[in-house]
């Protein structure tokens, strides 16, 4: 009879830790999940030029002479930061406009955060770049296809090698960098970014 009412209690207890774990597991997804219900109704059946401000070379749809080169509050320069033994000064750079390598990065730091605070949607258009202001337009043209696009500055990086600019997925399908990886580009400063497009 003891030994009934031991099993009993231990079979119990067993459920009782089970529906814990289950419970603990399922508080723990956030915001920063990949199922999360944020990043499904913001991802696109498909992707297609249309899908976005594509310019084609030798349009003149950007002019340099029209950026707005002012420093906002809305933007953030940030502090000098140190990364994998490396120190990188963020500045303000209204003449920016440097030609290098872009990469891109998805699904490993889709629902992370980013240099912003903001989480990282990969089907976002937007650019890490390792000093310029955050909360920074920059415009961006591939060299090797002559697509540009519009980007907004929301993280930090890359730190791979010479790389200059990090673009999301979204932004590398777009301009046609994403199947071979990495791209010659072109990076112009384009001013701030619009105060309504900041998550």
């Amino acid at each position: 009879m003891l030994n009934v009412l031991f099993c009993i209690k231990l079979t119990s207890f067993r459920l009782t830790f089970i529906l814990l774990l289950f419970l603990l597991s399922a508080c723990s997804s956030s915001i920063y999940s990949n199922s999360d219900i944020t990043y499904k109704i913001s991802k696109p059946n498909s992707y297609s030029d249309s899908d976005y401000m594509l310019y084609e070379s030798g349009e003149s749809k950007f002019n340099p002479a029209n950026i707005d080169r002012t420093l906002y509050n809305h933007q953030r320069v940030g502090k000098r930061y140190k990364i994998m033994g490396k120190y990188y000064t963020p500045k303000h750079e209204p003449y920016y406009d440097v030609v290098g390598i872009a990469s891109w990065y998805g699904d490993k730091f889709h629902g992370k955060p980013t240099a912003t605070g903001e989480i990282y949607n990969q089907y976002d258009l937007t650019v890490a770049h390792k000093t310029l202001p955050l909360n920074s337009m920059l415009y961006v043209t591939n060299l090797e296809n002559g697509k540009s696009l519009m980007l907004r500055l929301n993280d930090r990086g890359p730190f791979i090698g010479n790389r200059i600019i990090d673009l999301s997925s979204a932004a590398a399908k777009a301009l046609g960098t994403a199947e071979k990886g990495l791209a010659k580009v072109r990076v112009q400063y384009a001013g701030p970014a619009n105060k309504k497009d900041i998550r």
